[in-house]
């Protein structure tokens, strides 16, 4: 393969002779620049490979300055493959490989003036695509015009079936969060990631008609509060209430307050339920480090003002352990719990009804067996529970007797809600939506003291 040098290195040779740019090549002029509207996202769902990534473009490939879009040079090839080599990205085509120094000052376009459209793997997108080499992979940007990037981020965080004041809902509400979080992934030489960790983003194979227009007609509108764009967070469902920030996470944000919510209620995913047995949950206790040995109940100790559970006691037959937020979403299914607002039903293996202790006088006495104990010496133990037991001193014998009926080991969760719940409930705007409310009036009932501006 013969090793070619772009036109960026001939570009310096010439300017550092010369000292004028234009005996280099041909400038292209592009529309007007703004390069504040442009963003860089981290594009992960569509790479198979981190080592090896192909582009594709109908229109042809050129290379252009990322801090105007000029166009530098015509690559004259429909096809590239860039590759990690010894440490060093290789970018080739169908017949040569060629590699430069300066790439990630450089993006790469359609040939299509103003309407660069790039294939990364199987997925399209708008805009232009560099760069970066952390030593062990290739980080995928996709360099994008910010109304572009909401183009493909609407849709898949919001149905493009729904109401069309619902979708200018989110896309407000998207575009305010793309703002205010905008240097999330700074420090790795991004603006943010295609994944919910960020927003899901699709590119253009995900866009819709109804989407688009959605992002159009709210052009540049953000939500502010005092005047500054506020973290415009948003969820599938919040069950019937939402939640304050300072609840979620212990940081209080004025307008994320939590509200009364009768909009999301009966709507898909108000509701949900699901069942787990004693001996699922107790490999799971055990999986996280808590062994209390079979499990007898599960019980809700603690929930915050919105009802989100933040304490269950779980008994086992040899103790019982207090499992916090984060514990109860380990132990019962980051999958399963889709929120923390649920009920418990059932219990476990035993269900425990009534326990006596029967004296030397054989009179019958009620005890509660959770809150009894063995206490010889200075040792204390557990009782445990089991159909007869037998405690002899040096005079006589007592008998501590328990009705104990066996229990299917069932336990039902059911709960409400899907999502942090903190912020824009999904279906809720659409219920909002489809009863006659206005993107703006959506917004303001999910946001506290907020007003809908332009950017700038």
């Amino acid at each position: 393969m013969e090793k070619r040098v772009t036109g960026f290195l001939i570009f310096v040779f010439i300017f550092l002779i010369f000292g004028d740019p234009s005996l280099a090549f041909r400038v292209t002029e592009r529309e007007p620049f703004y390069g504040d509207n442009f963003i860089s996202i981290k594009l992960t769902i569509p790479i198979k490979n981190k080592n090896s990534i192909n582009l594709y473009s109908e229109d042809g490939f050129s290379l252009y300055y990322k801090d105007s879009l000029r166009e530098m040079e015509n690559l004259n090839t429909n096809y590239l493959n860039i590759k990690l080599s010894n440490g060093e990205l290789i970018f080739s085509d169908d017949y040569e490989e060629f590699s430069f120094d300066n790439y990630e000052d450089i993006v790469i376009g359609s040939s299509s003036v103003y309407n660069s459209v790039v294939k990364v793997e199987d997925n399209r997108y708008r805009g232009y695509i560099y760069f970066k080499n952390n030593g062990n992979e290739i980080i995928t940007i996709n360099y994008v015009d910010l109304e572009e990037y909401l183009y493909g981020v609407v849709p898949k965080e919001m149905p493009a079936s729904f109401n069309i004041e619902a979708l200018k809902a989110q896309a407000i509400a998207a575009r305010t969060y793309t703002l205010h979080n905008i240097n999330k992934h700074s420090g790795e030489g991004f603006n943010l990631c295609d994944t919910t960790h960020c927003q899901v983003y699709g590119g253009m194979d995900g866009e819709y008609e109804s989407t688009n227009r959605a992002v159009n007609e709210t052009r540049d509108m953000v939500i502010k509060h005092n005047g500054e764009i506020i973290d415009a967070l948003y969820h599938s469902n919040s069950g019937g209430h939402t939640r304050d920030s300072k609840e979620a996470w212990g940081n209080h944000l004025p307008y994320l307050i939590g509200v009364e919510d009768r909009f999301s209620e009966g709507t898909t995913a108000s509701t949900w339920s699901f069942s787990m047995n004693s001996s699922e949950l107790n490999r799971n206790l055990i999986n996280n480090g808590i062994n209390i040995g079979p499990i007898l109940n599960m019980e809700i100790i603690e929930r915050t003002p919105s009802g989100r559970v933040t304490k269950i006691r779980v008994i086992g037959q040899n103790s019982e352990e207090i499992l916090t937020e984060s514990q109860i979403r380990q132990v019962l299914g980051t999958n399963n719990l889709r929120t923390t607002w649920f009920s418990i039903e059932g219990s476990g293996e035993y269900n425990e009804e009534s326990f006596y202790a029967i004296g030397s006088n054989s009179t019958l006495n009620i005890i509660n067996l959770d809150n009894s104990y063995i206490i010889a010496d200075n040792f204390k133990s557990r009782i445990p529970n089991t159909s007869k037991i037998n405690i002899l001193n040096k005079d006589k014998n007592n008998i501590i007797e328990s009705q104990i009926s066996s229990g299917n080991g069932d336990f039902v969760i059911q709960g409400k809600g899907f999502g942090h719940g903190v912020g824009m409930s999904q279906w809720g705007a659409k219920s909002m939506a489809d009863t006659g409310y206005t993107y703006d009036e959506i917004l303001k009932h999910y946001y506290t003291d907020v007003d809908i501006d332009l950017i700038y």
